[in-house]
């Protein structure tokens, strides 16, 4: 809402706790943020000296450390791409979902948020659901397991061609750490905290352009399989860094010298 209040509009209540909790930051020593970019909002934001703030790099969760055997579910087509998140505007999930038809590919769409569709109401923060799902209703391309448990999730991931990520902004971008953690390349939006957590270890697209979206789902999908593993492979050498024993170092760090 405070940086893209157009499409998260607050009312009396939420221009209330705000208020209040810019009020309650002042009481804080110091301020623990997962990203560059993230510490650049609090910042530029809410105004918290840098000095105040530390970065930690959230790390791979353990449930996707090791190589999931779990089944698919019977519906899961063979080849498709995985978009795992919510649904709010900056999610961009109406233009992945013009892309795939386009591509006339298939896709499979993770998290809870999406067993909404057909009750989002009038809420304005989620007029993007109901753009998207206009967009994809009665289509089979579009497959919806809601919410799943990690073992399953991890086996999505493995099994998916890439993992598309499009979003206008983002704090960090867990599906990018967690797609890589089972050997699967991601599609990325050319935005700035993508390339600071994928370095170079993804396809990256204008996520405003849908051909040139289109034509990198495209490429995915028609490249070998030897070449998209190695792809995965790059991606999964490069998250070596978002170690639980480095998450626990560098927060640790912290803690030592605020005491």
């Amino acid at each position: 809402p405070l940086k893209y209040p157009s499409h998260f509009p607050v009312g009396l209540k939420g221009m209330f706790t705000v208020f209040k909790n810019k009020r309650l930051l002042k009481v804080y020593d110091h301020f623990v943020t997962v990203s560059e970019t993230s510490k650049h909002d609090l910042i530029s934001i809410l105004k918290i000296p840098a000095h105040k703030i530390t970065v930690v790099y959230p790390c791979v969760p353990g449930n996707f450390t090791q190589q999931s055997r779990t089944p698919l579910p019977t519906y899961i087509p063979k080849d498709y791409f995985i978009y795992v998140g919510d649904v709010t505007w900056n999610k961009n999930i109406t233009m992945l979902a013009k892309a795939v038809k386009r591509a006339n590919a298939s896709c499979v769409f993770v998290g809870r948020a999406f067993a909404d569709m057909q009750t989002a109401g009038t809420n304005p923060w989620l007029k993007e659901l109901r753009l998207f799902a206009h967009e994809v209703k009665d289509d089979p391309r579009f497959i919806f397991p809601g919410y799943v448990e990690n073992d399953v999730l991890a086996s999505l991931y493995k099994n998916a061609m890439a993992n598309v990520f499009l979003s206008h902004d983002e704090g960090f971008g867990f599906s990018y750490i967690e797609a890589a953690s089972q050997k699967t390349p991601s599609i990325l939006a050319d935005i700035p905290v993508f390339h600071e957590i994928a370095g170079t270890h993804a396809l990256f697209v204008n996520n405003k352009d849908e051909e040139m979206i289109t034509q990198a789902l495209l490429a995915i999908r028609d490249t070998s399989e030897q070449e998209r593993t190695k792809l995965g492979i790059d991606a999964n050498a490069h998250i070596k860094k978002y170690k639980n024993t480095e998450f626990k170092h560098s927060l640790q760090s912290v803690i030592n010298a605020l005491l």
